[in-house]
């Protein structure tokens, strides 16, 4: 007898037989193949060493947000078939779900990943236009790295001397002095804009700026659910997202640095987020995208320089 009466979640052996009922109704329910229309299938073919999906006949309306033309062909990326498959209106010869999920986890493409995939198939539930990130087309590649010669190496090595030497000599006569006078500043914003000793064309600095990159910083560009979106003429995501998973690191300060400059050089929708408190509205800001081992998706904004100097709001009052 319990003191405080009868607690819920208790095993009753009585009622293991309507748990089994429920269980094989559940499993009877995942299982059920969803019907479709042999005038809505499409077909396709697999191309093991690209990747890529063929299809020789396409119907129905999902090839609106779907697929890209390659010599005149409908083609494919894996997630893409491998969602169509999911959904029963595409069909493979001699190919299965089962191999596209060997395809995509194996990295055979060098691109698609177990998580990248989660996040794809999560927002095409929800109705978004997902598209592989087109944003690495539109950052300028930096110089590449250059081997110095032997008479090159010996100029920079003899005018790094020089311009050291130089240096001690004006310290030795003139001394240093504050670069921040008493008095002269009213603000930290005044300050920090005297101590920004480091020049560059761009906020976000690089000291790798000689580095060859034309990888994309994201994985994903997404678009709210549009009919009269179209794939010729995607124009600017609503969001851009970043892929990881909880397994990894959190990104260095260096990948921030790549991921912010890539944002100032390519198109922003200005929509797309709302502005945060004590936050400038222009300010840059991304999706990081986290997936666990069980594949749930967790979303998190990330927000560049935008912080309003707090101390103009005290000097007002």
């Amino acid at each position: 007898m319990y003191r405080h009466g009868q607690k819920e979640n208790v095993y009753d052996p009585s009622k293991e037989s309507s748990i089994d009922q429920s269980r094989d109704a559940l499993f009877a329910v995942i299982d059920e193949k969803k019907k479709v229309s042999g005038k809505n299938m499409s077909y396709g073919t697999l191309d093991r060493t690209t990747g890529l999906t063929t299809v020789s006949r396409h119907r129905g309306t999902h090839f609106r947000v779907m697929g890209h033309m390659v010599k005149g062909s409908m083609t494919l990326y894996l997630e893409e078939a491998a969602w169509l498959i999911n959904m029963n209106t595409l069909s493979i010869s001699e190919a299965g779900l089962e191999d596209y999920f060997s395809l995509m986890f194996s990295k055979s493409d060098n691109w698609i990943t177990f998580e990248k995939y989660q996040v794809y198939t999560y927002l095409r539930r929800l109705g978004y236009i997902v598209r592989r990130s087109s944003a690495a087309m539109t950052i300028t590649s930096t110089t590449p790295d250059l081997v110095p010669s032997f008479w090159n190496r010996h100029c920079n090595w003899f005018i790094q001397t020089i311009v050291h030497f130089v240096k001690r000599i004006l310290i030795y006569c003139f001394g240093t002095r504050s670069i921040v006078c008493d008095n002269q500043f009213s603000t930290y914003q005044s300050v920090y804009s005297t101590l920004k000793i480091i020049p560059s064309s761009s906020t976000w600095y690089k000291p790798f700026s000689n580095q060859k990159e034309t990888k994309s910083s994201f994985d994903w560009d997404i678009y709210r659910p549009n009919p009269h979106w179209k794939k010729r003429d995607p124009g600017v995501p609503d969001f851009r997202i970043v892929v990881t998973s909880s397994r990894d690191a959190i990104p260095s300060l260096a990948k921030y640095q790549q991921i912010f400059g890539d944002l100032e050089q390519i198109p922003r929708n200005p929509t797309s987020f709302n502005q945060i408190r004590y936050t400038n509205s222009s300010n840059l800001s991304f999706l990081l995208a986290v997936v666990d081992d069980t594949g749930a998706v967790s979303f998190l904004r990330i927000c560049g320089d935008g912080v309003i100097d707090m101390t103009r709001s005290r000097d007002k009052r």
